[in-house]
């Protein structure tokens, strides 16, 4: 009985060891291959997971000008390449469903690509009063959203040229221009005066002061532009180029600010014998019949426009003084006059009423001294004063002259009808020729006749005598 126990257990133990080899073990086996595949398919969706994010891509939506269509700036600023495969849009127009294109586009990392849409739908144009909302979508899932609500003339950026300490009495040129970026003129700027986007827009600005800033502003979609800043200066009779104070390109992709500084320029005393010109304007000589006249006498304040004249002349007192000479005089001998304001480059004439009385027939001389008594710095605050210009006037009195001549008139057979009608006959001879009488006389001729004689003074005109300075 023992023998037959020994054997049973020991087949037992067979049989349970060919359960284990069969069943146990194949089972094991399988659940290490499961979970085996399981950390495989876990560990390449965390890899897909990290290869999207991973993929960075900035995406811009701007305007191609030609043709109305929306093109996109896209930078790549992630590891990988990163695969476009659709463009996707929709619009504010809720009658017009969302739309997909297909693309095969591909983006090395670090590299900026243009897209131009109208390659992949070449029907799609912008209307005017819509909104667009653009995606790119790349082959792993992942939706890139344009940064812009896309139109077809409303820029949504601006950009601002900030220029300082721009010269006194210029004319500054601003200019924004479109430039092509890898082979497509991308963007525009928008025109406030035609109301509508273009690729170069200008301002202008006239300088009143010294080292005044300014900003101009410009809206303008994303794209790659030129920008300039020009200083004009007024020659002769039109504006001439002085210089290029400024030429710089911008990729423009968000609100932007371009700096551009001129030198500032100090305020400095000026010279005023060498950069003041002060003349007095009125003729030399003044002609006059009468015992009184009165004439205008102008004086001419010019500062020059110079790099050392760096201020403005404020309240520049003018006067001017009128000096009897010899043979005359003058009741009102000093007047003045303030100038408000005298700017680099500008003339300024004040003018002055002398009134000269009892001129001798001789003729007369006035002696005329203008001066600038004060004015002041408008930067500086410095005073000026001192500058002074005189002048002497000769002036002429007009004297009648006349010549005494005789004119023979009728003859009469007696002396008696002769002296009845002479002196009426010299008086009409007068009247007809504008004569004066002096007197009427009859004579008796060689052939014993009476003749009239009319004897009258002829103005010859008027000569001057003159005062000599």
């Amino acid at each position: 009985m023992r023998g037959r126990s020994g054997v049973s257990t020991v087949i037992g133990a067979a049989i349970f060891v060919a359960i284990v080899f069969m069943i146990v073990i194949p089972l094991l086996i399988f659940m290490q291959r499961s979970s085996e595949i399981y950390q495989l398919e876990a560990l390449k969706a965390y890899r897909r997971e990290v290869e999207k994010l991973n993929q960075d891509l900035d995406v811009h939506v701007s305007l191609k000008l030609s043709g109305k269509t929306p093109v996109f700036i896209v930078e790549n600023k992630g590891a990988m390449m990163i695969n476009i495969s659709s463009i996707c849009y929709t619009s504010t127009d809720i009658s017009r469903p969302a739309n997909c294109s297909e693309t095969k586009i591909r983006i090395p990392q670090a590299l900026v690509r243009i897209i131009d849409f109208s390659y992949y739908d070449p029907s799609f144009k912008l209307k005017d009063g819509e909104l667009y909302f653009f995606k790119l979508v790349s082959d792993k899932g992942r939706i890139y959203q344009g940064k812009e609500v896309m139109n077809s003339s409303n820029p949504p950026y601006t950009l601002l040229v900030d220029v300082s300490n721009m010269k006194y009495d210029r004319r500054y040129v601003v200019s924004v221009n479109v430039t092509n970026l890898y082979g497509v003129d991308v963007g525009c700027v928008y025109d406030s005066e035609a109301k509508d986007c273009k690729l170069s827009v200008v301002q202008e600005l006239y300088t009143y002061t010294w080292n005044q800033n300014n900003t101009f502003s410009f809206r303008a979609f994303p794209g790659n532009y030129t920008i300039e800043v020009k200083r004009y200066y007024w020659k002769d009779d039109h504006w001439e180029l002085e210089e290029k104070v400024f030429t710089g390109s911008i990729l423009l992709k968000d609100n932007s600010v371009v700096q551009v500084g001129e030198k500032h320029e100090p305020a400095k005393p000026i010279d005023l014998n060498k950069y003041l010109n002060f003349t007095i304007l009125v003729p030399g000589v003044q002609m006059t019949s009468e015992d009184d006249l009165t004439f205008n006498v102008s004086v001419v304040i010019r500062l020059s426009r110079d790099e050392n004249v760096t201020e403005n002349l404020r309240d520049a007192e003018i006067s001017l003084k009128a000096a009897p000479g010899t043979g005359c005089s003058v009741p009102t001998p000093a007047q003045e006059q303030v100038i408000e304001m005298i700017k680099p480059g500008q003339t300024v004439v004040v003018t002055f009423d002398v009134k000269v009385e009892n001129i001798s027939d001789s003729g007369a001389v006035v002696d005329l001294d203008a001066t600038l008594v004060s004015a002041t710095g408008s930067r500086t605050g410095l005073k000026y004063s001192g500058v002074q210009r005189k002048i002497a006037v000769s002036i002429c009195k007009l004297l009648e002259t006349n010549l005494i001549l005789y004119q023979p008139l009728h003859k009469y057979p007696t002396a008696h009808a002769c002296n009845l009608n002479c002196g009426i006959e010299c008086n009409n001879y007068c009247a007809t020729y504008n004569c004066t009488v002096i007197w009427a006389q009859c004579i008796l001729t060689p052939d014993l006749k009476w003749q009239c004689i009319c004897v009258y003074a002829s103005q010859t005109g008027m000569i001057p005598r003159c005062g000599i300075p």
